[in-house]
């Protein structure tokens, strides 16, 4: 049997402060819940989570199940280093094998020499659970570096991979994409009704300079919806910096 657990974290973009050296995982208690009504302490399990972060759920999931193995995927290196050093004990031994790697390439991914399996047999070998916890985390949010937050000024990156080259950072969206192009992707991956009228604010501002900031860019949607509520601008904020994290060339 294999049970699949995602969840969509609330955004924390209007969180008022960041900790960049504390990370609570907040699902661990739902999920180790979920999990417990399906399988037992000493079960032998083989799991897979899709978004690994910094290895706070899968540390508390290897925990709870002493003798399950788990095969921890992220696309972001920096978190990866984090994970590693949680999870170090246990890939010492074994239990634990990290990739970095794109979530939806799992399949390809040979994991056989990185775990311990003497415990399974070969036709065993399948997952009995998958976690996909989607979304940006607090780690990636604290850092200004980053460019995730809006409250915190920095280079307007967002990107989860900062490793490849290839992938263009929202700057480099924001200040060569065309007017329709900008529409289409905030009424797609942002789901805002002021698509156009953020689309049009944002190819005006950026005549004669370049957007380089995460301050730059939230000036510009905040003074661009001046007859709005403030109210009403922070989620038109909020929104359009989550764009970035919904757009599939990100993962």
């Amino acid at each position: 049997m294999m049970r699949l657990f995602r969840a969509r974290l609330l955004n924390c973009l209007s969180c008022k402060s960041f900790s960049s050296t504390t990370h609570y995982p907040v699902l661990h208690r739902p999920l180790l819940n979920e999990m417990r009504s399906h399988f037992s302490h000493d079960d032998a399990l083989l799991m897979l989570d899709c978004t690994l972060g910094g290895g706070g759920h899968a540390e508390k999931i290897l925990k709870e199940f002493p003798n399950a193995r788990l095969v921890g995927i992220d696309i972001d290196s920096e978190m990866l280093v984090i994970a590693k050093t949680k999870l170090d004990p246990f890939i010492n031994k074994k239990q634990v094998a990290l990739y970095h790697d794109n979530y939806t390439m799992f399949e390809d991914i040979n994991f056989d020499l990185d775990l311990d399996l003497s415990a399974f047999k070969k036709k065993e070998r399948r997952f009995n659970f998958i976690l996909a916890d989607l979304g940006f985390n607090s780690y990636q949010l604290s850092d200004p570096h980053r460019g995730f937050s809006y409250q915190l000024d920095g280079e307007l990156d967002m990107r989860y991979d900062r490793t490849r080259n290839d992938t263009p950072t929202c700057a480099d969206i924001v200040n060569s994409a065309a007017e329709y192009e900008l529409t289409e992707i905030f009424t797609k991956f942002g789901e805002e009704n002021y698509s156009r009228h953020l689309a049009k604010s944002i190819i005006k501002a950026r005549k004669g300079r370049i957007i380089k900031t995460t301050k730059e860019l939230n000036d510009i949607i905040w003074n661009a919806f001046r007859s709005t509520t403030n109210a009403q601008r922070y989620k038109i904020v909020t929104k359009a910096f989550q764009v970035p994290s919904r757009l599939k060339c990100r993962h």
